[in-house]
């Protein structure tokens, strides 16, 4: 029979008396605290905190097991009805750089996404917890936005209060520029082969993310958190698109250090546009190992984007890709965005829209053109945000996507290519630490690394953390770095101590709720 004891001892006081007497004080105060907070927030309820901030108490009103469907009021004149989200396949790759050296962490994609929902009538995307009180965080539409008021008590309900505000771009509108594609690869790749049009397909990214981006916030896992909130709101408005219906697949996401982003043109605080996309297109090109899987790659910085022209910087761009370039060699695109706002929904959006085919709403770019919708309409491929419009693609921008997905240069798009480094039978009976070799475990954490294996003397598998030899040729002198050991993997959290019949297995596990990456030994009685 197995069982489970907490790894946590807690020893007793040398000052008993003190100790009472600080835990009754503490508790006549906290009590003090939960009776006035919430009378504090029932006259604040719905009042501005800011400018443009207001305070809420989501309150859940329907929820549904079968099919994980959720009502939720935010106010009284917003209620979302909830749909479950899937924007994460089972295998995610987290690609992250210690020194310069490419380390890849694999994760379940269904946990990493379990609390995602979406709303297609309001265009919302947030994350749902119910674990300690209801909390709503993401976007409600255009410029709505919510979070959970941080550092504050729930009332007595147990109801969490949270800050609904408004979002909007000192920049806006959007200004976001597609690039014609002059020249095609014959040979586009090997994998592009199928002869039938799907009825849905799903376009495969991997999200690379700039040091600047990555700085405003505390944590991976945080900003990993950001990222899927933000994929679920674009393949929101792609909703809008049929024939075939399109849902992006938020593959893989790569951190990179400002040694590996070269290839941006900088000018102090300013990227510039059109230089630093074809050096973008450049370096995707000149490492065909790290994206050559994926049918677009999309680059998120945090930098200004900034052309310079007759009268200076413009410094009004948020957006550029290749138009039709999703496959190809021009199959990359970036756009600005800025923690908390979310602002990189729509820039996004209308990028990838570009890689796929759509030139701007009333204008033409070689095989491509939407001459036929007008730019005033106020579609996503225009600069028009004065309307529901804005979150839908013109049926111009549809037909020329469904060009793309029926020609050659848009096979990949027909084909799911990313294959998993786990194979997928060990997900339903096994779980990776079963299946995988200590050695295994260093090769796929590190696999741009010749010669590298599980260091078995080095404390290799304490705290769920392997220790994977680095040999000379990559810093000069044998080392090691650390990976983590994928979940069930045994390790040495009791200290070594050989205890018969009992073991320790590893628990990683992401919560995105909290920002805090979270690596657990378990232990078993056999």
């Amino acid at each position: 029979m197995l069982s489970s004891s907490a790894l946590l001892t807690l020893k007793p006081s040398r000052r008993p008396n003190m100790l009472v007497k600080s835990l009754e004080h503490f508790i006549r105060y906290r009590s003090f605290l939960v009776i006035a907070v919430p009378f504090l927030f029932c006259l604040t309820e719905g009042t501005p905190l800011s400018q443009g901030e207001t305070l809420v108490f989501p309150k859940l009103l329907q929820s549904r097991s079968e099919n994980g469907a959720k009502v939720i009021k935010i106010t009284d004149d917003l209620t979302l009805n909830l749909e479950k989200s899937s924007v994460v396949e089972k295998e995610f790759l987290l690609r992250t750089y210690q020194g310069h050296v490419m380390q890849h962490t694999y994760m379940d994609g269904e946990v990493l996404e379990e609390d995602l929902y979406h709303d297609p009538r309001s265009f919302a995307s947030v994350m749902v917890s119910e674990e300690n009180g209801l909390q709503v965080e993401g976007v409600l539409g255009p410029e709505l936005r919510i979070k959970p008021m941080s550092g504050q008590e729930r009332t007595m309900e147990g109801v969490v209060p949270h800050v609904l505000y408004e979002y909007k771009d000192d920049k806006s509108p959007l200004q976001g520029k597609g690039v014609p594609v002059t020249e095609r690869s014959a040979n586009i790749s090997e994998r592009q082969q199928a002869n039938q049009i799907p009825a849905a397909v799903y376009p495969e990214l991997i999200i690379v993310v700039d040091s600047t981006f990555r700085a405003q916030f505390t944590s991976n896992e945080t900003l990993l958190k950001y990222l899927i909130i933000t994929m679920n709101s674009v393949n929101v408005r792609y909703l809008t698109v049929s024939n075939p219906t399109v849902q992006l697949k938020f593959r893989a996401l790569e951190i990179l250090t400002a040694a590996e982003e070269t290839f941006l043109q900088r000018v102090g605080n300013m990227v510039v546009a059109l230089q630093s996309l074809n050096q973008w297109r450049d370096y995707v090109n000149r490492n065909p190992d790290k994206y050559r899987i994926y049918d677009a790659v999309y680059l998120v910085t945090g930098l200004d984007m900034a052309q310079y022209g007759y009268y200076g910087w413009d410094v009004g761009l948020m957006g550029y890709a290749f138009i039709g370039g999703a496959c190809g060699i021009h199959k990359v695109g970036y756009g600005e965005d800025t923690v908390g706002t979310f602002r990189g929904v729509r820039i996004l959006a209308h990028e990838v829209g570009h890689l796929l085919g759509c030139p701007h709403d009333g204008s033409s770019s070689g095989y491509y053109s939407s001459v036929n919708c007008p730019w005033n309409d106020g579609f996503i491929m225009s600069y028009k945000e004065e309307s529901s419009k804005s979150m839908k693609f013109s049926h111009c921008c549809n037909d020329m996507i469904t060009r793309l997905v029926w020609s050659q240069q848009g096979a990949c798009l027909r084909v799911k290519i990313t294959k998993r480094k786990i194979r997928g039978k060990y997900f339903i009976r096994d779980l990776p630490g079963d299946v995988l070799s200590r050695d295994k475990v260093c090769q796929l954490a590190f696999p741009r690394v010749s010669g590298t294996r599980f260091i078995a003397d080095d404390n290799g598998k304490e705290n769920c953390h392997a220790r994977c030899f680095m040999p000379a040729s990559v810093y000069g002198y044998n080392t090691s770095l650390p990976a983590f050991l994928p979940d069930n993997a045994r390790c040495t959290a009791n200290g070594g101590v050989s205890v018969p019949k009992h073991f320790f297995y590893c628990v990683y596990f992401l919560s995105l709720h909290t920002g805090l990456e979270i690596q657990v030994s378990t232990f078993y009685a056999m």
